[in-house]
């Protein structure tokens, strides 16, 4: 049986060189041209199954929403494999991508820029559903659309408003309700709740939740808040610099984290009710830069545990208790 969604591999990288006459250097006496390359993402690979909610979680800048975007093809993936159900589409043009669209959704992180402040929040609703090629009549869109917004909590007054008529919260909940609007079997969340009032933020969590429940999708959810991925996610994955560095099934990696910057991510989070028993990691420095990757282990440089091993060669994420994967050679030991 295939996954709902496989990635494999993935990388992307962006050129973010300056003016053609600011990347010449001169090296060793001689003049060279030099370019400025972001490794973003680096060779990560994960699949989702249907119905189920993946937490993929990490500081800011780790790479969580260039995935994303690398999945529903915003960003051209420089190299790697993406599959949906089952269906390599890694090399598809935009035109073959439309059907694909009605698979796989994305909810942005801000609520306001992902609206076309120009249209109205009917037509926002209604637009997918007749790119879509939904064999449904203007009325059917219409009263389908009327539906979607009654579900996400907006109702018959807010139709002929623009955007900017509406909350942070309620802007979410047009976005939400766009997504949903061709049934997708797979919703991306990209920090669905970070730009809103903590007041709003479990009222989101709890709206998402529940049409999942109902119309039986699946979430690739990111986040850097460690309670909501808990509290939502079967399973997780934690990033780091771009490269993912454990998964495994939520409750498992929350109760016993393997690698060690798991450990200092949950040990450094705040909490409120239930104490995590994790021993605190103390890591020191700053986050290396993605435009020029450490050699070996890219946690090597902040790790308290690096050997000579870490400094020399990558690891690789690999299984080695059931259900569970961390790329960390201290655990091969």
């Amino acid at each position: 049986m295939n996954h709902l969604l496989e990635i494999n591999e993935l990388e992307q990288r962006f050129d973010v060189s300056p003016g053609f006459f600011d990347r010449l250097k001169i090296r060793n006496g001689r003049l060279r041209y030099q370019k400025s390359i972001v490794h973003a993402v680096n060779g990560v690979n994960f699949q989702i199954d249907r119905g189920e909610v993946f937490g993929l979680v990490g500081e800011s800048g780790c790479g969580k929403s260039t995935i994303a975007k690398t999945i529903i093809k915003l960003y051209e993936p420089v190299a790697g494999q993406i599959k949906i159900d089952g269906e390599d589409i890694t090399s598809y043009d935009y035109k073959k991508m439309i059907p694909v669209r009605k698979i796989v959704q994305m909810i942005f992180q801000d609520p306001y820029a992902s609206l076309n402040p120009r249209i109205k929040v009917l037509d926002i609703i209604t637009e997918p559903m007749a790119i879509g090629g939904a064999a449904l009549g203007k009325a059917e869109i219409r009263e389908k659309a009327m539906e979607l917004l009654r579900r996400v909590g907006l109702g018959k007054e807010h139709v002929n408003r623009y955007p900017h008529q509406f909350s942070g919260g309620q802007r979410q909940r047009i976005g939400i309700a766009r997504a949903l609007s061709v049934e997708p079997e797979l919703v991306i969340a990209d920090e669905p709740v970070s730009a809103l009032d903590v007041s709003i933020q479990a009222q989101i969590l709890n709206l998402m939740m529940d049409l999942k429940d109902e119309f039986g999708f699946s979430y690739l959810f990111i986040t850097h808040d460690l309670s909501v991925v808990r509290h939502i996610s079967d399973r997780i994955g934690v990033m780091y610099l771009g490269f993912l560095v454990e998964t495994g099934p939520c409750d498992d990696v929350f109760l016993n984290p393997r690698h060690p910057y798991t450990k200092a991510l949950l040990s450094a989070a705040p909490s409120v009710g239930e104490k995590l028993h994790i021993d605190p990691l103390d890591i020191k420095g700053e986050v290396p830069t993605a435009l020029e990757l450490p050699p070996g282990c890219s946690f090597q440089t902040r790790c308290p545990f690096a050997f000579d091993r870490c400094i020399q060669e990558r690891p690789r994420l690999i299984s080695r208790v059931s259900d569970r994967m961390e790329a960390c050679h201290l655990l091969d030991n």
